[in-house]
């Protein structure tokens, strides 16, 4: 694939948007959403929502699938049926944080350094 440079467009509209990002990233990363453990069970699934209302914010149509464990979040945009496909497929459950005392700060309580 041939590398291209980022259009100028893009690069301003990070920029401009950058504490946004960050603010939403930081907020999403506070969800103790330890999938391992039966006491964050709740705190899982908001991050699920989470995921799924900021999907449905972007425009994406979707919903949570119910499993044996934690939901699934599947959200979908297709605005030209004849474009190809991007799927992307990712977390939003973490593992627990021990050991505790190896952290420089809190988890769930993220600081850019």
């Amino acid at each position: 694939m041939e590398d291209r440079p980022v259009p100028g467009a893009v690069v301003k509209h990070i920029d401009n948007n950058q504490r946004k990002y960050i603010d939403e990233l930081t907020e999403f990363l506070k969800i103790p959403s330890i999938s391992t453990l039966p006491a964050y069970n709740e705190e899982t699934r908001n991050a699920a929502k989470w995921a799924l209302g900021r999907a449905e914010r972007l425009g994406f149509r979707g919903c949570l699938y119910e499993t044996p464990g934690h939901p699934i979040v599947y959200a979908e945009m297709c605005p030209h049926k004849d474009a190809p496909t991007l799927l992307v497929y990712g977390h939003y459950d973490v593992q627990p944080p021990d050991p505790i005392d190896q952290w420089r700060t809190p988890p769930f309580s993220p600081e850019i350094r």
